[in-house]
């Protein structure tokens, strides 16, 4: 396939593609990956990230990744709209694991 034939099934300009092949893309949109990915009959597009993209990646100097969210529940506050889920014990195991957090 001729990257004018992949731009034109996947809807990316094709100054965009030459772009990419060249590495000069550093972040390119995930619809692209997934487009390409489509277009070449990928049955698991997941194949065409490397590891490091299932990483945090700091994209503007100084924004640190975020908390994590588990630190930030407050289980009193939820604790009458989720514990009727979990019986008393799968609750009591729910509150040390966010405790450990």
């Amino acid at each position: 396939m001729t990257q004018a034939e992949l731009a034109e099934v996947t809807g990316i300009s094709l100054s965009s593609l030459k772009r990419l092949e060249l590495g000069e893309i550093d972040n390119p949109p995930l619809r692209w990956l997934v487009n390409i990915g489509h277009a070449f009959g990928l049955a698991d597009v997941n194949e065409l990230f490397e590891d490091e993209w299932w990483e945090w990646k700091e994209l503007k100097p100084g924004v640190r990744r975020p908390p994590d969210p588990r630190k930030l529940w407050n289980l009193d506050r939820w604790r009458g709209s989720l514990q009727y889920l979990y019986d008393d014990a799968s609750w009591e195991r729910l509150e040390e694991q966010l405790k450990k957090k």
